[in-house]
């Protein structure tokens, strides 16, 4: 899992990959793109357990902080979302906070 996540560029996995080193793991969450839609990254990170409220995922966001990050860019407008164009091999969403707390989304299209 770790070879999956750590000592490859983002941009260079594979969901089928990402799908078979996770297996099982609960820092993996599928979901439909639907679900996704209108919720800012701040409420993704409370909502999947990186932080326990949207006012520490703020405080992580100001600038300088660099404590989010979706697909290791910085995250630095609160309200900013996850769209298709972030995921990865059309699927994949990391959502990290520092280097190593994070959650993997696998998004299904609609």
């Amino acid at each position: 899992m770790s070879n999956v996540l750590f000592t490859t560029e983002p941009r260079k996995l594979k969901a089928a990959d990402v799908l078979a080193a996770f297996e099982g793991n609960p820092r993996l969450v599928r979901l439909h793109r639907r679900e996704l839609k209108g919720k800012p990254v701040s409420k993704l990170a409370v909502e999947y357990g990186l932080v326990s409220s949207r006012a520490e995922a703020n405080r992580l966001i100001k600038p300088r902080h660099s404590g989010l990050s979706v697909n290791e860019r910085e995250v630095t407008d609160p309200r900013s979302e996850i769209v298709q164009t972030d995921l990865i091999d059309g699927h994949l969403a990391i959502l990290k906070r520092g280097t190593r707390d994070m959650v993997v989304f696998y998004v299904d299209q609609d």
